[in-house]
């Protein structure tokens, strides 16, 4: 086989690695990932491409499953093992009576409660210190504070079938905020009590009826504070732009990718079968 058929074949396997490859390569450049508030700070997990902490506090963590992301974020199936878990959530949740939890989701179509967010201990499923579900049929968001009722928050979706979802609670004061896009859509008071030490912080999982979230997680974010309502909007608006921001980069890597990918093949199978058409640009009188 001589040296140039060898040199079109490699073009030709190159150009096919990297089609096939296009989707990969293009979400190996995350960029930068931030959150406007360190203040009280548990943990910040983009879950574009990694499970990492991109606080200060490097938290972990757990997922027993194959990780694939997709469409900018984490993929959660549904099967029962399939959901995040905070590793040292006991020691981090000691003697903490206020807390936030944001999430970007994109849920499959069911029209059941899926869980977003359970905060409390499993050997007491019936009463968690907060959790939150949807029911992306039905537009709607559930939200329950330790052995208190359940909430039902309506909202609308966008074009992409996205939500910024959080909560927020405070044991000190009594009341618990729901946040949908930024925007403050419903505030539930309750007599200020004394609540359970939280054992575990489950993503994607919940109890009474125990099941799993079906859909896309990306830009967990975890405060021991709640956020004040303006903090809630920026944060919004922030992650929004980021997303974005990380939209566009990944469709012009993408496109990139299958441009080199469709030069390289293009000018694999001319060598191969012995055309030159590019040499006319080159041609000297």
């Amino acid at each position: 086989m001589s040296s140039k058929r060898i040199y079109a074949l490699s073009m030709l396997l190159l150009a096919l690695l990297l089609a096939s490859n296009a989707s990969f390569i293009s979400h190996q450049f995350p960029g930068s990932f931030q959150v406007p508030f360190a203040k009280g700070l548990v943990g910040f997990f983009p879950l574009y491409n990694n499970l990492s902490d991109y606080s200060e506090n490097d938290q972990h963590l757990l997922y027993s499953h194959r990780q694939d992301y997709l469409d900018l974020g984490l993929q959660l199936s549904g099967d029962p093992n399939n959901y995040l878990e905070i590793s040292n959530w006991k020691e981090v949740a000691k003697g903490k009576t206020e807390r936030t939890v944001a999430l970007w989701v994109k849920p499959l179509y069911l029209d059941q409660m899926r869980p977003l967010v359970w905060d409390g201990t499993e050997t007491n499923p019936t009463h968690p210190t907060l959790t939150l579900w949807v029911n992306s049929a039905a537009s709607l968001l559930r939200s329950a504070t330790f052995k208190g009722p359940y909430k039902d928050t309506a909202f609308h979706w966008g074009l992409e079938k996205r939500v910024f979802a959080a909560l927020t609670v405070s044991y000190k004061k009594g009341i618990a905020r729901v946040y949908v896009n930024g925007n403050l859509e419903k505030e539930i008071p309750f007599d200020p009590q004394d609540v359970d030490s939280s054992n575990q912080l489950f993503i994607g999982r919940g109890f009474n009826p125990e099941s799993q979230l079906v859909g896309i997680v990306s830009s967990l974010s975890i405060w021991d504070r709640p956020l004040s309502e303006s903090e809630m909007g920026l944060l919004y608006l922030q992650q929004n732009e980021q997303l974005e921001i990380k939209r566009t980069r990944e469709r012009f890597i993408l496109g990139l990718t299958y441009f080199c990918a469709f030069c390289l093949g293009y000018a694999g199978l001319f060598i191969l079968l012995g055309f030159k058409p590019w040499s006319k640009l080159f041609e000297v009188d």
